[in-house]
């Protein structure tokens, strides 16, 4: 299926060819500095583009001097099970890659100015045949991405997500961990555990892949989070040492606990985590935590971003630990959209008499779109 062109001159699909490319990149090279962030980048999107295949566009719209892009994954519809080819040739689904996605500006836009964009917008993904958009917006944008009006999507928020501000001293960061986590820390270096960065080499990246879905399995995470092995390996290659680590923690000359994360600009993202369970006294998890948090902020990083829990209700114990290092947190906010509800509808119908004939009566409530579940 080839994408049906937009009538309107002031939005279109950057791509991944090298014109399209180059574009992308000289928008993000103008962006303010608070809104550069690696989410946004080239570099990050190619990621999934090697990993999935996805085919990830960025929706860029330009007037008037105001410039504004959102990256997107196309979502085809021919590898549905349930569909026949002819039904899936013309419609697709809109979301935003994994992690965050949303909206970045190269200046700040009135409520206006972002409600045009939002009609536009609206407009374009219809001519392309999109059926639905699902969105997770940046945590630290959210407020900007936001900015209107518009009743065309249901906007929620999906859960809290804890950050260390990196730009307090050394003393303020120590006192804003709990003291029961102090303590822990004390005791794993104590009892000898040892936190070592990493070369990034392929041994040492199936070695965290191979313990990263030992760990995903033991407590009972989702499909979603069982990355493949060359995921890892392409964030190494996509960003480039310089923008992606593995801490590995150490007793003696066995690894028992490891951190992988990215970073760039004035941002560095808890990315991943591993264990083995068998040394969880030791603590390494919360030195980990300290010490990678005191090696972003003297690398320059003005906030270490933890994100929330394996669930949206915030009480898991992965969401517990991670508030326990700092008070401070933001929403993370995400949306839906039908732009053809009589479509949406008449695919899910037929997930449902597809799962029914195979003897599974209900969808996923949760998923959207449900036809996807």
């Amino acid at each position: 299926m080839q994408l049906r062109k937009c009538e309107e001159p002031e939005i279109y699909l950057l791509g991944n060819n090298k014109v399209d490319r180059k574009t992308w990149q000289s928008f993000f090279d103008g962006l303010p500095d608070i809104y550069k962030d690696l989410h946004f980048s080239i570099e990050y999107l190619d990621i999934y583009r090697q990993t999935y295949n996805a085919e990830i566009f960025g929706l860029y719209y330009v007037k008037s001097g105001i410039k504004i892009l959102q990256p997107v994954v196309i979502k085809r519809m021919q590898n549905l099970e349930f569909l026949s080819q002819n039904i899936a040739a013309d419609v697709v689904d809109i979301e935003s890659p994994y992690g965050f996605g949303g909206v970045i500006a190269n200046k700040k836009l009135s409520e206006s100015e972002f409600d045009e964009f939002q009609l536009i917008k609206h407009k374009f993904l219809i001519s392309i045949g999109a059926i639905t958009e699902f969105c997770s917006y940046h945590p630290f944008f959210s407020q900007m991405q936001l900015r209107t009006k518009s009743k065309c999507f249901d906007v929620y928020a999906r859960k809290r997500c804890a950050y260390i501000d990196l730009t307090k001293s050394y003393s303020e960061l120590w006192l804003n961990i709990e003291e029961r986590q102090r303590k822990a820390i004390l005791s794993a270096r104590r009892r000898g555990v040892k936190v070592r960065r990493m070369s990034l080499n392929d041994g040492e990246i199936s070695n965290f892949y191979y313990s990263y879905i030992a760990t995903m399995k033991r407590v009972n995470a989702s499909d979603e989070w069982k990355f493949p092995k060359n995921y890892f390996l392409n964030c190494r290659d996509c960003l480039g040492r310089k923008a992606c680590s593995l801490f590995n923690a150490y007793i003696d000359d066995t690894v028992i606990a490891s951190f992988f994360l990215i970073h760039a600009h004035d941002a560095c993202y808890y990315h991943f985590s591993c264990s083995d369970p068998e040394f969880t006294s030791l603590n390494a998890n919360h030195l980990l935590m300290f010490d990678t948090a005191i090696w972003a902020k003297n690398r320059g990083c003005k906030l270490y971003f933890l994100g929330g829990g394996y669930s949206s209700c915030g009480d898991d114990n992965l969401y517990r630990f991670k508030q326990s290092f700092t008070s401070s947190y933001k929403v993370l906010y995400q949306s839906k959209e039908v732009f053809d509800k009589e479509k949406y509808n008449e695919l899910t119908k037929m997930k449902m008499a597809f799962e029914s004939a195979k003897g599974n009566s209900v969808l996923n409530s949760q998923f959207f779109p449900p036809y996807r579940s």
